[in-house]
C-alpha cells in the first residue's frame, strides 16, 4: 500500500522535479534522505514495524547462572549465558543486550558480586525498559546511512549491519557459534504514511522556494 501511494506521488511531482537542475534535485534528495533516516531510526528504536506493530520480543538464553570476565580490557557481566566450544553468548548486564564472546579472547574470569549495582547497570537493568529494546546499535549513524543523488534519496544499512538487518527484516536463519537460529521476521526499513506525507511536503516546500 505504501509503495502504491509513493508511485502516485511520483506521477504528480515527477514532471516538476525533472525540470530542475541536477544540483537542485540533489538538494531535495539530501533533505528527504536526512529526514527519512531520522524517522526510520526513531521507529526502529521503539521496536515498531512500518505498520506500527511491535516486534516479536527477543528470547533470552535460558539459564540462572551468572558469569563475569575481562574482555579486551572491559569487564563483562552476563546475567544468563550458554556456551559452545568456541563461544559464550548471554545477556550482558552492563550493555543491556545479548552479546557473543570468543572464549580464546577472555583475559580472565572475575568474581560475581550479586549485590553490586553500577551506574550502567542501573541505566540498562531491571529499572529501565531500554534493556528490552532491540537494534539500538544497528541504527547508529555508523551503520544506518542517508544517501542522496540527483535521482534518488535512500536510507540503508551498510557493512556487516546490512547482513544483520537482512536476517531480521526477512526472518532468515543465521549461525551463532555452533548453533543455527531462525529469527522472527521484524521489518526494519519501510515507508509509513507519515513519511510519505513528509516526502510530499519536502518536495512541495523546495519547489515553492524555487518559485515553481
Amino acid at each position: 500500500m505504501a509503495t502504491d501511494n509513493l508511485s502516485r506521488l511520483n506521477e504528480v511531482l515527477d514532471g516538476l522535479i525533472e525540470s530542475l537542475t541536477p544540483s537542485a534535485r540533489k538538494e531535495i534528495s539530501k533533505d528527504i534522505s536526512r529526514k527519512l533516516r531520522a524517522s526510520q531510526a526513531k521507529r526502529i528504536r521503539l521496536n515498531l514495524s512500518p505498520e506500527g506493530e511491535k516486534y516479536q520480543a527477543r528470547k533470552r538464553p535460558k539459564s540462572n547462572r551468572e558469569i563475569k570476565f575481562m574482555y579486551f580490557g572491559d569487564e563483562r557481566h552476563l546475567k544468563s549465558w550458554r556456551g559452545s566450544k568456541r563461544y559464550i553468548i548471554g545477556f550482558d548486564r552492563f550493555r543491556g543486550d545479548i552479546r557473543t564472546f570468543r572464549k580464546d579472547r577472555i583475559e580472565r574470569y572475575t568474581k560475581v558480586d550479586k549485590g553490586l549495582t553500577t551506574g550502567q547497570e542501573y541505566a540498562y537493568g531491571r529499572n529501565s525498559k531500554i534493556r528490552n529494546r532491540m537494534f539500538v546499535n544497528l541504527i547508529k549513524t555508523k551503520w544506518l546511512k542517508a544517501k542522496a543523488s540527483p535521482n534518488e534519496a535512500s536510507v540503508q544499512f551498510e557493512s556487516i549491519a546490512n547482513h544483520v538487518a537482512r536476517i531480521h527484516h526477512y526472518g532468515l536463519r543465521d549461525r551463532i557459534g555452533s548453533q543455527e537460529i531462525t529469527y522472527p521476521k521484524r521489518e526494519l526499513l519501510g515507508f509509513t504514511q507519515e513519511e510519505l506525507n513528509m516526502i510530499e511536503d519536502a518536495i512541495v516546500d523546495h519547489l515553492s522556494k524555487l518559485g515553481l
